[in-house]
């Protein structure tokens, strides 16, 4: 194996060519602690949908033995293409708590993302190269702070099973297909996209590899295994998913030829928009020049170079990005999901060879790890802010009765502005975890998860139209009235009208209401 940090043989070229692995090795970890960090400091990590999933985790983890509970929601296990942090965290958590096993369970996901992406780039590139720790940059993405984490876990698992396929597949064993098949049903189960992304690079990869020959002989017995492995969590998919009910996709009134048109002009946007519209548009906006320039740098100079196998998985992700609507399966940002990990393959499959000396590349990568900790210093601020939010909701929600019932109102202009709005939205959902309560926001759509509304409660769950309520818009405010017992406001929403004499205020904060019905 050869190591090479520098073609040139200075002093310090030697030294970090003898320590090439107690550098690596100490940069991943240091890299990793301070992603890390953010999840461990804050009391409940501000991810929009985070509230919602640690409520499903408490139900899975005391299914049967809380009667409220049992009450409102039901379990039905089945071959639901989204289980990674419902097979994960009730187990986990019955060790060490739910608090707990919830950011054990996020930190695992960033670990295999980023080890992944690194694993990657050595099994392609044979050498230690601090290129593929650009993924450090990118994993405090749009999709992970909306809490998308089924996916992303599952991206992560995907990334270490393309590396383990890569590996194998010069000198393939009919053995891989039953060990493959099985990692494939378990990225199935994790998530179906996740699953879908895996099957297109390693597809790509054996197609880009068919030839004649001896070699040729030995890559077509690849790809036969490769079809029965992917074959086998396709059938067991049809078979046993009840996901495959689900709407496939939502053209929201538009004809085909427009929604196509539509989602196409967006492609460019969600480019941006998925790694660099977080928190503070000005540390966002100049990290998108700081990586564009890396990028158009290292392509016009010949120093960025994507590994030739590699080419055509690439190529297929970046086609799948494009073809993909923003809805697909029950699943929201889709595309986006999908432009996720193609950034993480990406960066595991490229390579940055400059003629740039040892001390000019350390001066790069010191600047690169300043901008990430600068970046990540926002991240820790917004999430103590958030911690103040959910210590002022936590207190409110502890008023409520044992098994009572919330009703959430918020207005659909105000719930899309920011993270922290979507995040509010959801905290209701900690009075599940606190008072066995009934919240219809909580995510319990059959075949999307296991945990489900009782027969009784789906009828309740539903007084509006959708799950968001647009501006000057109502309720049906008598249903509320008669099925709930108490109402969170969400921002301060505004409805066309308010049902103030039958609502007594018990809390208030900057961000949402807590009114307790008045009943006859």
């Amino acid at each position: 194996m050869s190591i090479t940090i520098s073609s040139q043989y200075s002093p310090l070229s030697r030294w970090l060519g003898r320590n090439i692995r107690w550098v690596y090795g100490i940069g991943f970890i240091g890299l990793q602690a301070i992603v890390q960090f953010p999840i461990f400091n804050s009391s409940l990590p501000m991810l929009s949908d985070y509230p919602n999933h640690l409520a499903r985790m408490h139900i899975l983890l005391n299914a049967g033995r809380l009667a409220d509970l049992n009450n409102f929601y039901e379990i039905h296990w089945a071959a639901i293409p989204n289980l990674a942090m419902d097979a994960v965290v009730p187990g986990l958590a019955s060790i060490v708590g739910l608090e707990l096993a919830g950011k054990l369970f996020l930190g695992l996901l960033l670990l295999l993302i980023s080890s992944g992406t690194i694993a990657l780039h050595y099994v392609l590139h044979r050498r230690f190269s601090p290129w593929p720790f650009m993924v450090f940059l990118f994993l405090y993405n749009q999709i992970f702070l909306f809490g998308v984490v089924n996916f992303l876990f599952g991206i992560g698992v995907a990334l270490w099973a393309i590396t383990a396929w890569i590996l194998v597949s010069s000198a393939p064993r009919w053995w891989h297909m039953f060990a493959f098949s099985l990692i494939a049903i378990l990225l199935l189960l994790c998530h179906l996209s996740a699953f879908a992304f895996f099957a297109l690079v390693v597809a790509a990869y054996e197609c880009r590899h068919v030839g004649l020959g001896k070699e040729g002989a030995r890559r077509w017995r690849a790809l036969g295994i490769l079809a029965v492995t992917l074959i086998v969590p396709i059938v067991f998919f049809l078979m046993f998913s009840p996901t495959g009910e689900l709407q496939k996709i939502d053209l929201h009134g538009l004809t085909l030829p427009q929604f196509i048109m539509g989602t196409l002009l967006a492609k460019p946007f969600y480019l941006v928009s998925v790694f660099f519209m977080n928190y503070e548009k000005l540390l966002d906006g100049f990290t998108l020049i700081v990586v564009s320039t890396i990028l158009i740098r290292g392509h016009f100079s010949g120093w960025l170079v994507v590994h030739r196998s590699m080419v055509l998985p690439l190529s297929f992700v970046g086609i799948a990005y494009l073809l993909v609507p923003h809805e697909f399966y029950g699943s929201w940002m889709a595309d986006s999901r999908l432009l996720t990990a193609l950034a993480f393959i990406f960066l595991g499959s490229t390579d940055f060879k400059s003629n740039m000396t040892p001390s000019l590349r350390i001066l790069l990568a010191s600047f690169l790890v300043c901008l990430l900790f600068v970046r990540t210093i926002v991240i820790v601020d917004y999430w103590k802010q958030a911690d103040t939010l959910t210590a002022s909701a936590t207190k409110a929600l502890d008023k409520l009765p044992t098994g009572t019932r919330v009703f959430v109102a918020f207005s659909k202009e105000k719930s899309n502005d920011t993270f922290v709005d979507m995040f509010g939205i959801f905290l209701p959902c900690l009075a599940i975890i606190s008072r066995s309560a009934f919240v219809p926001s909580l995510y319990s759509q059959p075949g999307a998860q296991p945990v489900s509304l009782t027969p009784q409660f789906r009828l309740t769950k539903a007084p509006m139209p959708g799950p968001e309520i647009p501006r000057g818009q109502n309720p049906d405010w008598d249903r509320v009235l008669q099925d709930y017992d108490y109402v969170w406001v969400a921002d301060h929403a505004t409805f066309a009208s308010f049902p103030s004499a039958r609502l007594s205020i018990m809390a208030t904060d900057a961000r949402f209401d807590l009114y307790r019905v008045l009943k006859k």
